[in-house]
């Protein structure tokens, strides 16, 4: 490609700005100069932290997602262990299996029948926690028909 049309297709601060960047050479030697070789690690530079950046926010969703995962696991678990126990007006019941370490679970029974009909409803809360933080809390009813 011909120079002259090299220099109709870029604009003309652009061909300015590489006019500052170009150097020149003495005959016959050859290499990188030091300006070329700086800039070249900058640009690399700003590219591998952009790219670790992504990285490690990337690790951290994963873990997030991870976390909420098991959590889901463990609280349909318990839903689906305490649907299938007898209704126990008492508004205790025990939990389920195993909990994976460092989770935690809570569960909040609050009897919500009509007056009409006692013992007959209940709103059960089922809390996941980790670290002392509530991850998720899950709710569903029982009903003693």
């Amino acid at each position: 490609m011909k120079m002259q049309n090299i220099k109709n297709s870029f604009p003309g601060n652009l061909l300015s700005a590489l006019k500052l960047f170009t150097v020149k050479r003495l005959r016959g030697q050859k290499g990188s100069t030091l300006l070329e070789v700086v800039l070249s690690l900058g640009l690399f530079g700003m590219i591998g932290g952009s790219f670790m950046s992504g990285i490690t926010s990337s690790i951290d969703r994963s873990s997030i997602v991870q976390e909420r995962f098991t959590a889901e696991n463990v609280a349909s678990s318990e839903i689906v262990f305490l649907k299938s126990l007898a209704y126990d007006s008492s508004s205790y019941y025990p939990v389920y299996g195993s909990i994976p370490q460092g989770y935690e679970i809570n569960i909040d029974v609050v009897d919500i029948s009509p007056l009409d009909y006692p013992n007959t409803l209940q709103k059960i809360v089922v809390s996941v926690y980790r670290d002392n933080k509530t991850v998720l809390s899950v709710e569903s009813y029982k009903a003693n028909l």
